[in-house]
């Protein structure tokens, strides 16, 4: 298996990448940005995008902002993964790119 450094790209090709992804699979992408919309207000995610900045500029790993979602933010997951589960679901079983997407995404978490 490739170190994180060693699988890196260069810049245009995370971008041709990207554009193929999204070109692939790009109804389940709408569908899955619809679903986090519908579950905030403007308000909330501006809140979640400036704690997500906080944390990041203080040095603290992802695992940090993801304690502070679970223990001060836990109604706003909730309600982001309620909406966000069929839309997955769906672009699992129908899509193979988003699919083989969201399993190495789900494979890189784990590991």
């Amino acid at each position: 298996m490739q170190s994180k450094s060693e699988k890196r790209l260069q810049p245009a090709e995370d971008l041709q990448e990207i554009t193929k992804l999204f070109k692939a699979s790009s109804p389940y992408f709408f569908k899955l940005a619809d679903a986090l919309t519908k579950s905030v207000d403007r308000q909330t995610l501006a809140e979640l995008i400036a704690g997500d900045l906080y944390f990041r500029s203080t040095g603290r790993n992802e695992g940090d902002f993801a304690q502070y979602l679970l223990t001060k933010k836990l109604d706003i997951v909730t309600r982001m993964i309620a909406n966000c589960i069929p839309v997955v679901f769906s672009g699992l079983l129908r899509d193979r790119e988003f699919r083989s997407l969201i399993i190495e995404m789900t494979l890189q978490a784990l590991s």
